[in-house]
């Protein structure tokens, strides 16, 4: 049997620290620890020899960690890098296509969330009207009956922007609780 010469061994010692970089990313990563996988993964793909289906799963995992909101590491901008480049480099993987849907998926909830806040306003609005329109109705006895007409008008819309609103409250809880599955699917996903 030939001796192996220095370069190959070298390179040898290298790709099995490369692998060692993944596999505690992944442990650490099942495990909860989140800070030490995204270092782990961090190692892994700045040492160059990552690649395929594992360098994408190191990709999605580093960008979940950053999209957790319980993460210590929470930053949505890392995260949406980490994704985002996952899908430029690897767009067959199904880590990408789990990465579209996630960053799908916060796009939605950031949507209905300003839906929401419009909506909020919108009601606000709405209040403060017929506030103003009970008050002008008191000073002005001609008009009583046109402004109460109005005030109901308005309260219709109220209960209507309200329903709408508590609808849309359901749709972002429904959201949350898909991100939720995809997480725990995830976590439960071999490495």
């Amino acid at each position: 049997m030939k001796a192996l010469g220095p370069s190959v061994l070298v390179l040898a010692l290298v790709a099995s620290g490369c692998a060692s970089s993944l596999t505690e990313g992944d442990r650490y990563f099942l495990a909860g620890d989140l800070v030490r996988a995204e270092a782990a993964y961090r190692g892994y793909l700045t040492s160059g020899a990552a690649s395929g289906a594992t360098k994408a799963r190191a990709r999605y995992r580093l960008g979940l960690i950053y999209a957790l909101p319980e993460s210590d590491l929470h930053d949505w901008e890392m995260a949406n890098k980490a994704l985002t480049s996952l899908i430029e480099n690897e767009p067959e993987s199904a880590w990408a296509q789990q990465a579209s849907l996630l960053l799908s998926l916060h796009l939605e909830r950031a949507r209905l969330e300003r839906e929401l806040v419009e909506r909020d306003d919108r009601v606000s609005a709405l209040l403060s009207e017929v506030y103003e329109l009970r008050q002008a109705a008191a000073d002005a006895g001609d008009e009583v009956e046109d402004r109460e007409a109005r005030v109901e008008q308005l309260a219709g819309e109220i209960a209507e922007l309200r329903r709408s609103i508590g609808a849309l409250g359901e749709r972002l809880e429904a959201r949350e609780e898909e991100l939720e599955r995809i997480k725990r699917i995830d976590l439960q996903t071999p490495p």
